[in-house]
């Protein structure tokens, strides 16, 4: 948190790699800072890292959110 502001982070698996999604709440209103697919899971995560420390955000209280594909084969 910041100003009173907190920041989420999203990373979703996609079929064409993850999707991180960083939001700022701010007066109870969330929007959305930032959407990219990027080709590794861990490229998701330093973005998002990154995104904290340019904002002086720990990452320990990022809140982040995470969404994985499940088994697709009907098991």
């Amino acid at each position: 948190m910041r100003n009173g502001h907190k920041f989420h982070a999203s990373i979703s698996e996609q079929r064409d790699g993850y999707r991180v999604t960083i939001s700022i709440t701010e007066r109870k209103r969330t929007r959305e800072l930032i959407t990219r697919t990027v080709p590794s899971r861990f490229d998701a995560e330093t973005i998002a890292r990154a995104f904290a420390s340019l904002h002086d955000v720990p990452w320990h209280k990022v809140r982040l959110f995470e969404l994985v594909l499940g088994n697709r084969t009907g098991c």
